[in-house]
């Protein structure tokens, strides 16, 4: 395989580039396991360095964070504190296979509780601040995005002897 690349490597017409990295792609990208397994380990590192980042911005930007927040909840500033340290402990959480599904629930239930919260600041002009309501519309399906993409990471981690219960065999 390897002097086969090479030998295609070695041509320099575009076409031949062209053809060489297709045929690359269907050496490493199709057969076998490889391009599943190193996409979940690229989605999963992503996620756990996009949590701990939102955690430490809610410390280093509180009033940008305070200003997001609603007028119903009671304590803002602790509020900005508990969701940044949720954030980063849920980054903990996931870098432990151990530990890692109930950080993949706990973060579906962060994200579906952050709909209405959304809602509300849309309906809102006081809870949206200077927010343009564009970026507040476009929220909602990025959360959607988001939960996806934790419920994808969630299902692969799943053990392959599972039965209809969802029950470990």
């Amino acid at each position: 395989m390897a002097e086969e690349i090479q030998k295609i490597a070695s041509r320099t017409t575009r076409i031949e580039r062209f053809k060489f990295f297709s045929k690359f792609a269907k050496i490493v990208l199709i057969k076998g396991d490889w391009t599943q397994t190193m996409l979940q380990k690229i989605g999963l590192s992503v996620m756990i360095f996009t949590y701990l980042f939102a955690g430490v911005a809610h410390f280093l930007k509180r009033d940008y964070f305070l200003s997001l927040t609603p007028p119903f909840i009671p304590a803002p500033s602790a509020f900005v504190v508990l969701a940044g340290s949720v954030y980063i402990a849920l980054a903990i959480l996931l870098l432990f296979p151990k530990t890692r599904r109930a950080a993949f629930y706990a973060i579906l239930l962060l994200l579906a509780i952050g709909i209405p919260l959304n809602l509300y600041m849309l309906s809102s002009a006081t809870a949206r601040g200077a927010i343009p309501r564009e970026i507040i519309l476009e929220r909602i399906p990025f959360k959607a995005l988001l939960m996806g993409w934790a419920f994808w990471l969630n299902w692969v981690e799943r053990p392959k002897n599972r039965g209809r219960a969802g029950l470990t065999a």
